[in-house]
């Protein structure tokens, strides 16, 4: 006789988000839809604004909406009283257990001010046996309920020079904080749970690693190619695309040199790099470096592409490129996986750990290495052609977000069962 599970109901902190960051959105949009899909009987509690609400809500009957306001979202960086509330409450959970928390919580929580400096709400309030947090830390957690928490970044840790002393202040604060509260902690990859159990004393059951799995749907239309690659000034197949943000990590530069030593050896090729990525000040700065390296023809700033011009981009680019230093996971990688292109890929972090052997690797820190990769596979179409075959292989076998869910909800499951 089968026994049927409980309906659980579990809390999603989505306060972090913002309707402008497009990944964070898309990970949370897949993600309520896999988990609503593959076990409608829970309840999800989505905690975030009416924007992040609207945006990436799918239209499940068993998803509830929590609302907190713009100013509330803004609190880690935001007003005096907004950075009070958080101070108050994490010296509170660090000078006191629990239990005396949440006693003195209940008496502070009767008086006017306790509205403007802590929480307006705990999971007892909302109905909600679990706290999920997809971004790592959350202003939510009580002692009421137990928190499971994702994290896929401590790149402060390993290049510390990329952030100012405040930033690197405030992730090694939310980082320890989340570990000094959190039940479980999902990894999406296995080099993420190695770096987290390394700096932190939390024990080994505790960290699980679940591989993000699934992207969206970029697309398959070629309409208006033509146009887009003109006003670009590439041809297809002709460039190689690097789909990325302008920060630090993502490592702009040292692929600029080792492109420059490609096109020293190779003066008669036309091949060209395309870079997308929101425009913003150290574009800018990149910008200059190309021009000043006289590559501005070879390397393509596309500023910002509408979903459409991105997927028409990544079709007809030869293949993806991803020099970066640090990765916890390698949603890139899954993108070009998905669209049938080859992978040029740093031998770093977690990327050979998602990619495995459908990509050609080499060291992000030597531009000689980039550039013998790079003339490597433009030289060898039936290595190309394997790299994808072998790209469609490890999709295969990491399976589509669906099991991501099933994972995150065993993990929720047992949490709870053993309460």
């Amino acid at each position: 006789m089968l026994i049927a599970k409980p309906k659980l109901r579990i809390a999603i902190d989505l306060a972090y988000a913002q309707p402008n960051d497009a990944k964070a959105c898309s990970y949370a949009k897949r993600l309520l839809k896999n988990l609503g899909e593959i076990a409608p009987a829970h309840e999800y509690i989505v905690i975030g604004s009416k924007e992040i609400f609207r945006d990436i809500s799918p239209p499940l009957a068993n998803t509830r909406h929590v609302e907190i306001s713009d100013t509330f979202v803004s609190s880690p960086i935001g007003s005096v009283l907004d950075r009070i509330r958080i101070a108050a409450r994490g010296a509170f959970l660090f000078l006191f257990p629990f239990n005396v928390f949440d006693r003195l919580r209940k008496i502070y929580r009767s008086t006017y001010i306790s509205t403007k400096l802590l929480a307006p709400f705990t999971m007892k309030d909302i109905n909600a046996q679990l706290l999920f947090c997809p971004f790592l830390d959350s202003l939510f957690h009580s002692p009421d309920a137990p928190v499971v928490s994702v994290i896929d970044d401590l790149q402060y840790l390993a290049y510390p020079q990329f952030f100012t002393a405040q930033e690197i202040s405030k992730r090694d604060r939310a980082f320890r904080d989340t570990c000094r509260y959190v039940s479980r902690i999902i990894a999406p990859s296995e080099f993420m749970r190695k770096v987290i159990l390394a700096n932190s004393n939390l024990k080994a059951e505790q960290v699980i690693t679940v591989y993000t799995r699934g992207v969206d749907e970029i697309g398959n239309s070629v309409e208006g190619s033509e146009d887009l690659l003109k006003r670009l000034g590439v041809q297809a197949s002709r460039y190689l695309l690097y789909p990325a943000n302008y920060l630090p990590h993502k490592n702009h530069e040292m692929l600029f040199v080792g492109f420059n030593l490609y096109i020293q050896r190779h003066n008669k090729n036309d091949l060209k790099i395309v870079l997308t990525g929101l425009p913003d000040d150290r574009q800018q700065f990149l910008k200059e470096i190309v021009r000043r390296m006289g590559l501005s023809k070879q390397i393509i700033f596309a500023e910002y592409l509408l979903k459409d011009d991105f997927a028409l981009l990544m079709q007809k680019c030869y293949a993806v490129i991803i020099p970066s230093l640090y990765e916890g996971s390698g949603e890139s990688l899954l993108e070009a996986m998905s669209m049938s292109k080859p992978i040029l890929c740093s031998n770093v972090t977690a990327l050979p750990e998602i990619a495995r052997d459908s990509a050609l690797y080499f060291d992000p820190r030597k531009p000689d290495d980039i550039a013998n990769a790079i003339s490597r596979l433009v030289n060898d179409s039936a290595l190309a052609d394997d790299l994808v075959e072998r790209g469609k292989l490890r999709l295969r076998e990491l399976g589509d977000g669906r099991i991501t869910a099933k994972e995150y909800l065993q993990v929720f499951e047992d949490v709870l069962s053993a309460l």
